[in-house]
């Protein structure tokens, strides 16, 4: 037959990475026309868009506008089953980013990303009394650690025994 087994099982002659790329017929090309082209497609040319991945949107409840009374958004490290959310707050004023809260006897200025509106009945809105966030149980009733100057003129604290 005077084949090899590689065009048996292949079909066709084997190719030497050589001939892979066969030399393309050159037609001769005028240098100022192929100068030309080239300026104009580079000048075509354009970065691709940039993502912009440190910008992140925050969502914003639309009924954030218009509702009387908030639930504020606690950040700090809770215990398991902590409810994520203190309140409801009434709501004294409020901005394009910031909302201004009645939490106990004082006002407080948060940003409009940590609230969530409460929707409450008309009836038992005035009713609602607006509490203090709950203070954590180790901050409780501990006596201050007693302060002490020092001859160079640094503050000491010196931590208090807890009585078991």
């Amino acid at each position: 037959m005077q084949v090899s087994a590689a065009e048996l099982v292949c079909g066709e002659r084997l190719r030497l990475p050589g001939e892979f790329f066969a030399p393309a017929p050159r037609a001769d090309v005028d240098q100022s026309t192929f100068v030309t082209q080239l300026r104009q497609y580079m000048a075509r040319l354009r970065p691709p868009p940039v993502a912009r991945h440190g910008q992140r949107s925050s969502f914003m409840f639309e009924d954030l506008k218009t509702c009387t009374h908030v639930w504020l958004r606690d950040d700090t490290v809770r215990p398991s089953l902590h409810p994520p959310y203190n309140g409801p707050y009434k709501v004294v004023r409020r901005t394009e980013k910031n909302c201004t809260i009645l939490v106990g006897p004082r006002e407080v200025v948060v940003r409009v990303d940590r609230l969530k509106p409460a929707y409450i009945d008309a009836e038992t809105a005035p009713a609602l009394v607006t509490k203090e966030p709950p203070v954590p149980a180790n901050k409780v009733d501990q006596p201050q650690p007693k302060l002490i100057t020092t001859r160079s003129g640094r503050t000491v604290k010196f931590k208090t025994p807890i009585d078991v």
